[in-house]
């Protein structure tokens, strides 16, 4: 195995410099250390103290004039690397900011919103749809050109469905497809529990699903009231993916479960 470099051992030991100066919580040695080292391995100090949820260091660093919210390596930008560690304090720093873009994507089109679903951090999903400018319709380049609730589905996860669907000001169903699916058809293939069924449901009916959780939540403990609310549908295909609900029952799920990169 071959030695590291120089180079790579000058960039662990900023970063190392950098982490002390961070948790210290010292602004004279946080000053100090953004002279010398204002990149960590390309991406700014500030996209470090958002991801260790320093959120005096994030404060102060956003007070500086040549500081830009926005800037960041290729792969992440401050905002994501907060959303994708479940850094909630550092998020909430910067979108009270006022100048990070809760929207800015890496090069893969991964969204802070994206990551944060992905990483069940439900605390940051809430916070990024909360912002009036986050957009929940955008999807990754890469792997997949997957979408927020496309991720929520696959996760299986009631509480992140619930949120974008509850939350997401701009979420339209009609630009969640994958492979000409519907996000309900996807969700019955994926064997999504009977709570996730109705609030697509509801939601295709009226464009909205009720804000208490805890009255969908209740189906996936009971089969036969399942049963009974997805049948209020009034469609066959509901009528059948109640039944199979009810029987415990999950069709072959057929979106891939490919992760996107941290």
């Amino acid at each position: 195995m071959a030695a590291p470099s120089r180079e790579e051992l000058l960039r662990e030991e900023d970063e190392a410099v950098a982490r002390a100066a961070i948790e210290s919580d010292d602004p004279e040695e946080l000053a100090q250390v953004a002279r010398r080292v204002p990149t960590i391995n390309d991406a700014p100090l500030l996209a470090l103290a958002a991801k260790l949820d320093a959120v005096k260091c994030c404060q102060w660093l956003l007070a500086q004039p040549d500081v830009d919210p926005n800037l960041g390596k290729r792969k992440t930008t401050p905002i994501c690397a907060a959303a994708a560690a479940g850094a909630g304090r550092a998020v909430e720093a910067l979108l009270r900011d006022g100048r990070a873009n809760p929207n800015a994507a890496r090069m893969d089109g991964v969204t802070p919103l994206l990551i944060a679903t992905q990483q069940r951090h439900l605390s940051v999903v809430r916070q990024l749809l909360l912002d009036r400018r986050t957009r929940c319709n955008s999807r990754a380049i890469y792997p997949l050109r997957i979408t927020p609730l496309l991720l929520a589905l696959r996760s299986g996860s009631p509480e992140a469905v619930h949120m974008l669907l509850d939350l997401g000001r701009d979420l339209d169903l009609a630009q969640n497809h994958y492979q000409r699916d519907s996000p309900l058809q996807i969700a019955r293939d994926l064997g999504c529990s009977p709570s996730i069924e109705r609030m697509l449901l509801d939601f295709e009916a009226t464009g909205a699903v009720h804000a208490d959780l805890a009255r969908y939540l209740h189906l996936d403990e009971d089969p036969a009231a399942a049963a009974a609310a997805l049948a209020t549908a009034g469609t066959t295909k509901a009528m059948e993916a109640a039944a199979a609900a009810a029987a415990g029952a999950g069709a072959e799920a057929r979106l891939p479960d490919h992760r996107l990169p941290p």
